[in-house]
């Protein structure tokens, strides 16, 4: 440990610059480098003769460390083998174990030479989907069917059973699992109940395993599965260069038999395997089977009834670990490798050790099932570990866009919530208005996996879309140069990238700067529905352009406003068309038309006036002193003159000047005197006669000899109705608000707490 202390600290240094500027240090760590490089090859030699030495090449040095990390992890695994059969040296085994009287363990050697792989030599791995009968479909066009053309051990029809299920609240329409019926009414084979003999497995070192790949061994082995009464089985899957994955290879296993099946091959043919798989009273023993389930039906049409989950009787017994690992080696003395859980295991031909591997996983099931189903009968907890694995046996597998709101352990689906990317935003810290950027990005990354068949982390890793969303790139040279790691899908569609970043970019800034467009301006002929709503003609572009130069006061000389305000806009009865054939007198004779041009012009003055004085009830001042200029009253839409006006106050004796003074602009001098919180404020009107003096009813405060606010003398002081009024004092504490709570201290993670009493 102080070793790689040292190392690190050390490399975490600029050793080249040190180098260049002190020659004795540059001497003393290239003699140090040359003995490390000579120690690193002695080990290296020591271990296989073979291997090839390392040169002092600075250059070649990254690609020689990977030979180096090979053979410490040979090294390594080799040391941590001889220390467990070190450890476990002459111990006496209890009885329930595989190996009975033996000292050591079984291990999977990755140089073992197990059974005969056929197939051509080992080349570039391709897509094997791409040569599937029926071509993948990840469109999501309709709910996921069964792939079932045959439903043997039925108690219930393949008709009745693949019937669409209609939609319910938060539950689309769907299928359901066509042997659900099955799963929960067929009994299990009644051995699984009983306490038996535990039968040894086959010696690992002197039996193989069968390769099937064809139809006529497919068939062989299924006459040979249909006369057992329990099998062991596991699937490998691979889902980097898929949308949704592939079933790769499925390992059974009997109690004399070890195969391993080519399930792409073989993948439109192994529907054959229901006749096993359904059967009732044969026990499919599976660890873990919790996606080994949505895989069988997905794939390969594949059912399972009678199943019993080894992980939920490792679970069930309470044991400290349930991985199938920890089973091997408490039940069967043997340990496995963690090397090939996450290899390609779309490559043909398999190498020996990943055959080897893959053999492992269920060569031993059988026997550690009757061990734990011993132990489950003895503890009384077998129905429950049955009843669990018959939930785990109804799982369906549904598309993405027919999950159910609310997802429960019987669907599954690769999206399990209704927004992803919020996870996204959580584990890189995502700031909330970056969002919409980070939804674009992903839909894009997403709707490119569906089209080309591979996994949305294949096509743009959640790093980089972090690491986009974070630089926001607005051009192709940025996005492929954001990162040593830009995949081909990327780099292909920079440009595509660059625009999806520079367009959310811009909605992101309209939104923020509050100028987000709220109407577009299109052919009509051109919308959508949706769009329709959203139209705004020409006229009312230019009616909207209009009202804002009246409001900026851009206007003609001459004061015609009609063009910008003009009440035909409005569509009123009483402003269009011809006055004198729509405007009567009521007399005692009845209704008189009104041809006279100017009485009509002057019952138009009339009502002009009194909506005048009505839009001053309701606007206010404010509002007609902010519309208003000199000679022209904009409330009303019509013009005005100082004439005019006059004639409204016939008694007003003032110059037009102060008539209009309210509309002037105010003197910079004039002093302004707040009114009495008592006293109503009085409405603005053009008339100069309702104006008072206010100045005359509101005593001015004397600013130059009042008592200065910093120096106001403490105490109290009583007000006109004798009760006592507190002065305002800066430095007085009255005048300030309670306290703040004080803050706790935050607790020290790991120590108790202690509470007083107060």
């Amino acid at each position: 440990m102080n070793t790689i202390r040292a190392t690190t600290a050390v490399s975490s240094l600029d050793i080249g610059f040190n180098t260049s500027i002190d020659t004795s240090s540059s001497a003393q760590i290239d003699s140090a480098r040359t003995k490390v490089l000579s120690l690193i090859n002695d080990v290296i030699l020591a271990i296989n003769e073979n291997n090839e030495r390392i040169n002092d090449n600075k250059d070649n040095l990254a690609e020689s460390w990977n030979n180096i990390t090979d053979v410490m992890d040979f090294v390594l695994e080799k040391s941590d083998r001889y220390i467990d059969e070190f450890r476990r040296a002459r111990n006496v085994d209890n009885g329930s174990t595989y190996g009975k009287g033996k000292n050591t363990f079984q291990y999977l050697d990755d140089n073992i030479k197990v059974g005969k792989i056929t197939g051509n030599p080992r080349k570039k791995m391709g897509k094997p989907q791409l040569e599937f009968k029926t071509p993948i479909d990840n469109t999501e066009s309709h709910p996921f069917k069964p792939l079932l053309t045959d439903k043997p051990f039925a108690l219930k029809s393949l008709e009745k059973s693949t019937q669409i299920i209609d939609a319910e609240e938060g539950i689309p329409m769907h299928y359901a699992n066509p042997y659900e019926e099955e799963i929960d009414n067929q009994p299990y084979n009644t051995k699984v109940l009983q306490q038996l003999e535990i039968i040894r497995p086959q010696d690992w070192d002197k039996t193989g395993a069968t390769w099937v790949d064809s139809v006529d061994e497919l068939e062989l082995m299924i006459k040979e599965l249909q006369t057992q009464t329990e099998i062991a089985v596991d699937l490998e899957h691979h889902d980097l260069r898929s949308y949704y994955g592939i079933v790769c290879l499925m390992q059974i296993s009997s109690r004399e038999k070890d195969w391993i099946v080519d399930t792409i091959k073989l993948r439109d043919h192994l529907q054959k395997l229901n006749t096993v798989f359904a059967n009732p009273e044969i026990t499919k023993v599976f660890h873990g089977a919790f996606m080994d389930i949505i895989w069988l039906q997905r794939d390969l049409g594949l059912y399972v009834v009678s199943l019993f989950d080894t992980y939920h009787a490792s679970r069930a017994l309470g044991f400290p670990k349930h991985s199938l690992a920890y089973l091997l080696e408490k039940f069967a003395n043997f340990k496995t490798s963690k090397k090939y859980q996450l290899a390609d295991w779309r490559i043909r031909p398999l190498t020996d050790a990943m055959f080897a591997y893959a053999r492992s996983d269920t060569h031993f099931l059988l026997y550690i099932f009757d061990q734990l189903r011993n132990m489950l009968i003895t503890k009384n907890k077998l129905a429950d570990v049955l009843h669990e694995s018959r939930l785990v046996a109804k799982r369906r597998f549904e598309y993405v866009k027919y999950r159910p709101s609310n997802l429960s352990s019987e669907v599954y689906c690769t999206q399990e919530k209704i927004a992803p990317w919020k996870s996204l935003m959580y584990n890189y810290n995502i700031p909330l208005d970056s969002e919409l950027l980070l939804i674009k990005l992903y839909e894009w990354r997403d709707a490119v996996a569906r089209r080309e068949d591979e996994s949305p982390r294949y096509i743009m890793p959640n790093q980089l879309l972090a690491l986009l969303v974070s630089m926001k790139p607005t051009d192709p040279a940025g996005v492929m140069s954001i990162s040593n790691n830009v995949t081909d899908f990327v780099r292909s569609n920079s440009k595509i990238i660059a625009n999806i970043i520079k367009n959310a970019c811009e909605v992101l800034a309209s939104t923020q700067n509050g100028t987000k467009n709220q109407f577009k301006v299109v052919n009509k002929e051109d919308a959508d529905d949706d769009e329709v709503l959203k139209l705004v003609s020409p006229a009312q572009v230019k009616y909207m352009n209009q009202q804002f130069e009246v409001l900026q006061g851009k206007l003609q000389k001459d004061g015609n406003i009609s063009i910008a305000i003009n009440p035909k806009q409005f569509h009123s009865r009483f402003f269009e068309g011809d006055w004198g054939n729509r405007v009567v007198s009521y007399q005692e004779d009845g209704e008189v038309l009104v041809a006279d041009e100017k009485k009509l012009n002057e019952r138009k003055k009339d009502i002009i006036k009194r909506l005048e004085e009505e839009n001053r009830k309701t606007i206010g001042p404010l509002s007609e002193i902010t519309l208003t200029t000199t000679g022209v009253d904009r409330t009303s839409g019509f013009d005005r003159t100082n004439e005019e006006k006059e004639a409204e106050n016939p008694n007003n004796s003032q110059t037009n000047e102060s008539k209009d003074s309210y509309m002037s602009t105010p003197d910079k001098d004039e002093i302004v005197v707040l009114k009495s919180k008592k006293r109503k404020l009085q409405s603005i009107t053009p008339r100069v006669s309702a104006e008072k003096d206010v100045s005359e009813s509101v005593e001015a405060i004397d600013y130059e000899n009042s008592e200065k606010v910093m120096n106001l003398s403490k105490g109290r002081v009583r007000d006109t109705k004798g009760n006592k009024k507190i002065k305002f004092d800066p430095y007085t504490k009255e005048i300030i608000g309670p306290k703040e709570v004080k803050k706790r201290a935050k607790p020290v993670k790991g120590k108790m707490i202690t509470f007083n009493k107060r």
